[in-house]
């Protein structure tokens, strides 16, 4: 079974978009392996944005932290919260259908509150100096724990909806 067994590829993108709009986050629906439902990106901050762009990017910070939340996503089937490489916030909602784990919905993008943006990591990886990661980094929203586990919670629902129609 995949995702789009569940709801339309353009039903998802409408999900995405309301967690973008609604949440602040760079929203995602994938499969189980990881890959991207739909092939539109709603991004909640430049710098997310300035790193998918960059092969570098792509290799250096967000292909290892994506490759670890599909472990956990595998391994656990439950939904988390955790940090990607540069220590932004990353939810994840598994979707599981008669046992079988069959994708997640979920988003990355903010800076959890209290937390520092990992800006050498940024400038090693990306080759970008100081100045230009800080004004790339001034539209990264922060957000309490109490928003991030009220975004899971929020995703967690919506799941258990789609799951529901299709029981």
């Amino acid at each position: 079974m995949k995702m789009t067994d569940l709801m339309t590829v353009e039903e998802w993108q409408a999900l995405e978009k309301e967690l973008h709009e609604k949440f602040k986050i760079n929203a995602e629906v994938v499969e189980e392996d990881g890959k991207r439902v739909t092939g539109k990106r709603l991004w909640c901050n430049d710098l997310c944005k300035t790193i998918r762009e960059s092969d570098k990017g792509v290799g250096g910070i967000c292909a290892p932290s994506g490759q670890e939340f599909v472990r956990l996503t595998r391994e656990e089937r439950k939904p988390f919260i955790e940090e990607c490489d540069i220590c932004l916030a990353k939810i994840n909602v598994p979707v599981v259908v008669n046992d079988e784990l069959i994708g997640a919905v979920g988003g990355c993008g903010p800076l959890p509150e209290g937390n520092e943006l990992e800006e050498f990591m940024v400038s090693v990886t990306m080759g970008l100096e100081e100045g230009e990661i800080a004004q790339l980094a001034e539209s990264i929203p922060t957000a309490s724990q109490e928003r991030l586990e009220e975004i899971q919670a929020f995703i967690e629902n919506k799941v258990a909806e789609v799951l529901a129609r299709n029981s």
